[in-house]
Protein backbone atom coordinates (compact mmCIF):
# COMPACT_ATOMS: atom_id res chain seq x y z
CA UNK A 1 0.00 0.00 0.00
CA UNK A 2 1.36 3.36 -0.76
CA UNK A 3 0.75 6.06 1.10
CA UNK A 4 0.72 9.67 0.40
CA UNK A 5 3.82 12.19 2.29
CA UNK A 6 2.87 16.08 1.28
CA UNK A 7 6.04 16.60 -1.13
CA UNK A 8 7.69 20.33 -0.55
CA UNK A 9 8.76 22.13 -3.05
CA UNK A 10 10.76 25.05 -1.91
CA UNK A 11 11.29 27.49 -5.29
CA UNK A 12 13.90 31.11 -4.69
CA UNK A 13 12.06 33.42 -6.65
CA UNK A 14 14.34 36.36 -7.73
CA UNK A 15 13.40 40.09 -8.10
CA UNK A 16 14.35 42.12 -10.74
CA UNK A 17 13.73 45.28 -11.60
CA UNK A 18 15.06 47.69 -14.67
CA UNK A 19 18.18 49.77 -14.95
CA UNK A 20 17.32 53.53 -14.38
CA UNK A 21 17.81 55.62 -17.10
CA UNK A 22 20.48 57.49 -14.80
CA UNK A 23 22.40 53.79 -14.53
CA UNK A 24 22.17 52.91 -18.18
CA UNK A 25 24.02 56.86 -18.43
CA UNK A 26 26.78 56.23 -16.15
CA UNK A 27 27.60 52.72 -17.26
CA UNK A 28 27.91 54.31 -21.01
CA UNK A 29 29.84 57.06 -19.50
CA UNK A 30 32.28 54.33 -17.38
CA UNK A 31 33.12 52.84 -20.57
CA UNK A 32 34.89 55.82 -22.68
CA UNK A 33 37.88 53.72 -22.12
CA UNK A 34 40.11 56.26 -23.54
CA UNK A 35 38.38 59.17 -22.16
CA UNK A 36 37.80 60.76 -25.74
CA UNK A 37 33.94 61.90 -25.09
CA UNK A 38 32.66 59.54 -27.57
CA UNK A 39 32.31 55.44 -27.39
CA UNK A 40 33.58 53.44 -30.18
CA UNK A 41 31.82 49.73 -31.34
CA UNK A 42 34.31 47.91 -28.73
CA UNK A 43 33.75 50.41 -25.83
CA UNK A 44 29.80 49.72 -26.53
CA UNK A 45 30.31 45.78 -26.75
CA UNK A 46 31.99 46.09 -23.24
CA UNK A 47 29.25 48.36 -22.01
CA UNK A 48 26.50 45.94 -23.01
CA UNK A 49 28.24 43.06 -21.65
CA UNK A 50 27.66 44.94 -18.12
CA UNK A 51 23.77 45.64 -18.63
CA UNK A 52 24.00 42.01 -19.09
CA UNK A 53 23.43 41.34 -22.95
CA UNK A 54 24.25 38.29 -24.28
CA UNK A 55 25.17 39.63 -27.59
CA UNK A 56 27.15 42.21 -26.92
CA UNK A 57 28.96 42.66 -30.29
CA UNK A 58 25.78 42.31 -32.06
CA UNK A 59 24.01 45.03 -29.30
CA UNK A 60 27.06 47.72 -29.88
CA UNK A 61 26.32 47.09 -34.06
CA UNK A 62 22.56 47.74 -33.83
CA UNK A 63 22.98 50.77 -31.52
CA UNK A 64 25.31 52.28 -33.89
CA UNK A 65 22.39 51.81 -36.18
CA UNK A 66 20.05 53.45 -33.82
CA UNK A 67 22.29 56.12 -33.11
CA UNK A 68 25.30 57.20 -35.04
CA UNK A 69 23.59 59.96 -36.82
CA UNK A 70 26.71 61.44 -38.63
CA UNK A 71 28.17 58.01 -39.64
CA UNK A 72 31.85 58.06 -38.48
CA UNK A 73 31.00 54.45 -36.63
CA UNK A 74 31.41 56.16 -32.82
CA UNK A 75 28.56 57.65 -30.53
CA UNK A 76 29.75 61.41 -29.61
CA UNK A 77 28.33 63.31 -27.25
CA UNK A 78 25.34 65.13 -29.49
CA UNK A 79 23.87 60.89 -30.13
CA UNK A 80 24.78 59.87 -26.26
CA UNK A 81 20.79 60.45 -25.84
CA UNK A 82 19.62 58.37 -28.95
CA UNK A 83 22.11 55.86 -27.53
CA UNK A 84 20.53 56.11 -24.12
CA UNK A 85 16.82 55.82 -25.41
CA UNK A 86 17.81 52.85 -27.29
CA UNK A 87 19.71 50.53 -24.08
CA UNK A 88 16.60 52.20 -22.12
CA UNK A 89 14.05 50.81 -24.79
CA UNK A 90 15.78 46.73 -24.11
CA UNK A 91 14.79 46.57 -20.74
CA UNK A 92 17.48 45.58 -18.99
CA UNK A 93 16.94 44.53 -15.44
CA UNK A 94 19.34 44.35 -12.34
CA UNK A 95 19.31 40.87 -10.61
Amino acid sequence: MFSVFPIHFHIHKSVTIPISREKVQQIFKNHDANGDGSLSLEELATAYGELGSIIPNLRSHLSLFHADTNGDGKINSEEIESLINYAVSLGYRIK
